[in-house]
């Protein structure tokens, strides 16, 4: 199934790729901010119009320390960033207007999060203490910033996704890369490790019902796992070198995933798309010059987004024949 490899290039504005990455509901605008901007040197959250690659506004944050996460409201022109300085900020998307800070009960490190489908609950994995493993799940009333009891996670989560499992579960690499830990989300019991890579993990992801968890490593493949036992469904060895990002499509039907530039080969062709759950490879994307980092596929499914250690983003245009034929 041919795919189109129409990209945009996207300047960043700094010599740091672009560490986080997402796009807003309506697939028209993309924001990310720089790994390593927080220090003061310049303002460090962009907004690009997807259809023109054109920045349309950058934000300084004020954050005091690395950036480590970033999540867009469903329904509102709202950004929320977060920082191993222990606070979440949010923000107004068009105009860069700070709104509030979400600070109370935060340890250091705020890992990732995630907004409830009504976008009134935000979901918060941050590290309870700084050089331990440890990491729990906060709640937040997105209208008042202050902190809630956990939840029904099936009405939190479960909205666009109605056949999540049960127990819900989050997964995390352990500090050393040699396994994923995946556990339950309401009382954060681990429930199994992934170990069955041949090399340091770098990167996972779930698939949008949350069945199937994709693992990239430095043993040059993809795997795919039950990701309600642990048992693994499928390896793609199809790379020569370490995958650094993998990412689902919003409908499940197709992974992403990015690699190690080969400097001795000069390798361009560094994204992979499969078909899921066959592993058939759909594509290659040809175009960045260095090591893929991030990889988000936009809500209406038409667009790829990958950010590279050459400092561009690129916008694929996959259009229609993202869509798998049955």
């Amino acid at each position: 199934m041919p795919v189109t490899s129409k990209y945009v290039q996207i300047i960043t504005g700094s010599t740091n790729f672009t560490g986080h990455l997402a796009f807003s509901p309506d697939s028209k605008t993309l924001i990310g901010f720089d790994w390593r901007s927080w220090r003061g040197e310049n303002e460090d959250l962009h907004v690009w119009d997807t259809a023109t690659g054109k920045r349309l506004q950058s934000i300084y944050t004020k954050h005091t320390d690395q950036h480590e996460a970033l999540a867009i409201s469903p329904h509102r022109d709202i950004v929320l960033t977060g920082s191993w300085d222990g606070t979440i900020h949010q923000w107004e998307m068009a105009t860069g207007t700070y709104l509030s800070t979400f600070a109370t009960g935060h340890g250091r490190g705020t890992r990732t999060l995630a907004f409830s489908e009504d976008g009134q609950t935000l979901i918060s994995d941050t590290r309870v203490r700084w050089g331990h493993e440890d990491h729990q799940h906060l709640f937040w009333d997105t209208t008042t910033g202050v902190q809630i009891s956990a939840p029904d996670l099936k009405e939190v989560l479960g909205k666009r996704s109605r056949n999540l499992p049960n127990p819900i579960i989050t997964a995390k690499i352990d500090k050393d890369y040699k396994y994923i830990q995946v556990q339950e989300v309401a009382t954060g019991r681990e429930m199994y490790r992934i170990t069955g890579h041949k090399g340091d993990i770098w990167t996972f992801a779930f698939s949008p019902d949350r069945k199937i968890l994709a693992s990239g490593s430095e043993d040059a493949t993809v795997r795919l796992w039950d990701a309600i036992t642990g048992n693994e469904i499928l390896t793609l060895p199809t790379y020569t070198n370490e995958v650094f990002a993998v990412a689902f499509s919003p409908d499940g039907k197709i992974l992403a995933g990015g690699s190690v530039y080969d400097s001795q080969l000069g390798r361009s062709d560094l994204i992979r798309l499969w078909e899921i759950p066959s592993g058939r490879i759909l594509t290659t994307l040809t175009g960045h010059t260095s090591t893929v980092r991030v990889l988000r596929f936009s809500p209406d499914g038409k667009t790829l987004a990958s950010s590279s250690d050459d400092g561009t983003i690129l916008l694929w245009d996959l259009g229609k024949s993202l869509q798998v034929e049955k």
